[in-house]
């Protein structure tokens, strides 16, 4: 194992002070497995013309990433409530979406019924 010297940490300073701005808000990174790029593409572009109708005080980003679509909002504390609704919203559509576009191309594996997030979490 290395040995750190008191050199190593020059110009280190204690802990960080939170971000008061970050006590205001809340952040909910959701990531949708799509199974291929252009599911991805189909799905961004799905949702993102109901980011124009959102209200000023919540933030909606998307990126594709590979076969991953994420998403990320950002509201105040206040509205933590609304930030899951949307959160949720954007799940189940994309579920929908998703398995819409696979029955359309053809299944790729199957489509696994318990996966929905319409069923609560039953197993």
């Amino acid at each position: 194992m290395e040995r750190l010297e008191r050199a190593d940490f020059q110009g280190m300073r204690g802990p960080r002070r939170a971000d008061p701005q970050c006590l205001r808000r809340v952040i909910l990174e959701i990531r949708i497995p799509c199974g291929s790029r252009s599911k991805c593409d189909a799905l961004y572009r799905a949702i993102r013309p109901d980011d124009a109708t959102a209200p000023s005080w919540l933030k909606i980003e998307e990126e594709v990433g590979g076969e991953e679509l994420r998403v990320r909002i950002e509201a105040p504390v206040s509205k933590i409530l609304s930030a899951r609704s949307t959160a949720e919203e954007i799940i189940e559509y994309s579920y929908s979406l998703l398995r819409s576009l696979e029955l359309v191309s053809g299944p790729t594996g199957g489509f696994d019924e318990r996966r929905s997030p319409s069923r609560g979490g039953e197993d």
